[in-house]
């Protein structure tokens, strides 16, 4: 099926691979299936190689829909579409379209009441069934059955891994009011849930509800829905979350607040947490490290490694999942419990890691965390751990 890829590496659902095979994202000849077969990435099992969603990081849908679902007896329903994968995303809006125009009248018309919603995977298994809710945004119905795209803003996000935005409704029999875009298979990254006997649907606990969360391809429709993010991906991959996954617990009976950030401090911020943006590339090096969460005015010094440390270790009142060669890159005074390095007439990254001996090649990793003084200390830790630190993040760099 695949020239030069050997069948065992076809995936077992052929149906599924052959419909892959009719898509080719980049346009090179060469089938979406068979690239991932011979070993492109494809980090969140959407069938499409990662390389071709880096401009639409949160955008599954071509646009325009083709169909629509709803439980013939009506009732409420909510649906979410799975972004993300390793890193950090930055959401700033949650985009929904109303209805379809292949099927107008099928749903509850302009004015009707609707709920935008935004879900972090605590376990970044890919499943809702046990997501924590981040946003509810109680709205109406607005453009039905136009394929329009309406943004909902939210308050700017930083989620680690997996998560899930969508809507949801209350809708009669013989209504359908879920849009479906099928024009290719979707992975498993779309989901339902709901109650259909006229129940309120359970918004915090989606595994709770009388139609749990199950997937659209589960059912028959192998497709996408109508609903985007606004969002920016971290050219750093968030990884060393303190409690989760194998990884050490925080040591001062401190542990973060939320997903994605190092152990909670004194100052009761819950944690801070390391970001990167721009572009980790040894020829054009623009990657930026920003954290927040920090005491207000700490002392903070960027950490770079050439290993990890997949359990982590305890470090003053933080874990560590940092290790190898140890490189010490800038040291810098917090503001509002912020930092951004490099900064000013700073070295780039790549740089100064080699001005610092430690030169970086292409395809190589590299690990940073944040540490910072933090003098109070939690928990009946020792008197000596007067500092604390962010989650740790991988970065890979290109040429």
């Amino acid at each position: 099926m695949c020239p030069g890829i050997d069948d065992r590496l076809i995936p077992e659902n052929h149906d599924m691979f052959m419909a892959m095979n009719q898509m080719d994202c980049d346009g090179d000849g060469t089938p979406d299936g068979c690239e991932i077969a011979a070993g492109a990435q494809d980090c969140d099992q959407d069938h499409v190689p990662d390389g071709c969603e880096i401009v639409l990081p949160c955008q599954r849908d071509d646009g325009a829909s083709e169909f629509h679902y709803g439980w013939p007896s009506g009732g409420a329903i909510a649906w979410l579409q799975r972004f993300g994968c390793g890193g950090l995303t930055t959401i700033s809006d949650i985009e929904v379209s109303w209805g379809t125009p292949a099927y107008p009248g099928s749903t509850p018309g302009n004015g009707a009441p609707a709920v935008i919603l935004l879900y972090d995977d605590p376990n970044d298994d890919g499943d809702p069934s046990d997501a924590v809710l981040v946003q509810q945004i109680n709205t109406a119905v607005q453009n039905v059955d136009t394929d329009v795209f309406n943004s909902y803003p939210v308050p700017t996000t930083s989620l680690s891994g997996v998560f899930f935005v969508g809507a949801a409704m209350a809708f009669g029999p013989g209504q359908a009011v879920v849009p479906i875009d099928w024009s290719a298979s979707n992975g498993d990254t779309a989901w339902i849930f709901g109650d259909d006997s006229g129940g309120p649907i359970d918004f915090t606990n989606p595994g709770a509800n009388l139609l749990p969360p199950r997937t659209l391809q589960s059912i028959g429709f192998s497709a996408h829905i109508m609903v985007r993010a606004g969002c920016n991906l971290s050219p750093m991959t968030s990884f060393c979350l303190p409690g989760r996954g194998g990884v050490q617990a925080c040591p001062c009976a401190n542990p973060p607040a939320s997903s994605g950030l190092g152990c909670n401090n004194s100052s009761g911020t819950g944690g801070a947490a390391l970001s990167g943006s721009g572009n980790a590339s040894l020829s054009a090096d623009t990657l930026v490290f920003t954290t927040n969460g920090e005491r207000p005015t700490a002392l903070s010094v960027v950490l770079q490694g050439t290993a990890s440390l997949p359990s982590g270790v305890i470090y003053g009142q933080g874990i560590r999942c940092v290790g190898g060669t140890l490189r010490r890159l800038y040291v810098k005074a917090a503001s509002g419990g912020s930092i951004t390095a490099p900064s000013g007439g700073d070295l780039s990254v790549s740089a100064r890691s080699a001005a610092l001996g430690n030169v970086i090649g292409p395809g190589q990793n590299r690990y940073y965390l944040v540490y910072y003084r933090d003098p109070s200390v939690l928990g009946g830790c020792p008197p000596t751990s007067t500092f604390n630190s962010t989650q740790s993040g991988q970065v890979t760099w290109q040429p």
